[in-house]
């Protein structure tokens, strides 16, 4: 028998390839994106705290409203000083308020309708004067702003209907106001029978 020859195989043995695993890549990644995450929330954070601190440290808001001059001007000496109620203990006693009829002319004061406009700007004005009057009897129906706060003193205009009332109102103001202008020339149809416009 022949020999079987003996053929010389070459086994070529070549290692595996190394696949490099992609696990450390993803977990870098996504430390990153939870890093930028926290870095902008932190930021976004920390932003929104500090805006009103901002707000009210260096920015000064513009008013919306006419502000009222809180400032009581001192009258000089040439000028002659009106003496204005500086409480309610200077308006008229309540006795005065519970009989609203004047004795000697008879008229009832809380049958007279009253306005009273602040026409000098100064903040609680007509208020004064309104509890003034409320406390004579007079019946008040309004209190509020003029059209201007440029008047002089106490302004009143009187419906001619209710003239009879002028002497006895205007008795009553001149107490503790300086009356500067009296007019009959009111509306008929106003709400009020007179207006009361208190100025600087």
């Amino acid at each position: 028998m022949e020999e079987a020859g003996f053929r010389e195989t070459t086994i070529s043995f070549k290692p595996p390839e190394k696949r490099r695993s992609k696990r450390p890549l993803i977990i870098i990644a996504a430390v990153i994106v939870v890093a930028v995450i926290i870095f902008l929330a932190i930021r976004f954070i920390g932003s929104s705290k500090k805006t009103p601190e901002k707000s009210t440290s260096g920015i000064t808001p513009t008013p919306t409203e006419f502000q009222f001059p809180t400032d009581t001007p001192t009258p000089s000496g040439s000028e002659k000083s009106t003496p204005t109620p500086t409480s309610k203990e200077k308006a008229p006693t309540p006795t005065s308020a519970a009989n609203p009829v004047d004795k000697k002319t008879g008229l009832d004061r809380s049958e007279l309708k009253v306005a009273v406009q602040n026409g000098s700007g100064t903040v609680g004005v007509a208020s004064k004067v309104s509890d003034y009057l409320k406390g004579f009897g007079y019946h008040v129906v309004a209190v509020g702003n003029a059209e201007t706060f440029d008047y002089e003193n106490v302004t009143i205009s009187i419906k001619t209907s209710s003239v009879k009332y002028l002497p006895l109102l205007k008795s009553d103001i001149s107490k503790d106001y300086t009356i500067a202008k009296t007019s009959e020339d009111l509306d008929a149809s106003s709400s009020a029978d007179v207006v009361v416009i208190v100025g600087k």
